[in-house]
């Protein structure tokens, strides 16, 4: 196999990690965002709850 063959599979290789990896990043964003929202979700619920039990509403 010549160099230039090689440095052609690297070069292609890496595109494709780059690719999976905005994948990736893009996946976890849209969950991280869910779980945020979800997580507030519940804050807010839990807090509503515990001032109707201790007679704050």
């Amino acid at each position: 196999m010549e160099f230039e063959a090689a440095v052609e599979y690297v070069q292609r290789d890496m595109s494709d990690i780059k690719i999976d990896i905005r994948r990736i990043r893009d996946a976890l964003d849209s969950n991280l965002r869910l779980y945020f929202a979800a997580l507030i979700f519940v804050a807010l619920g839990l807090s509503g709850i515990m001032a109707r039990g201790f007679g704050w509403l």
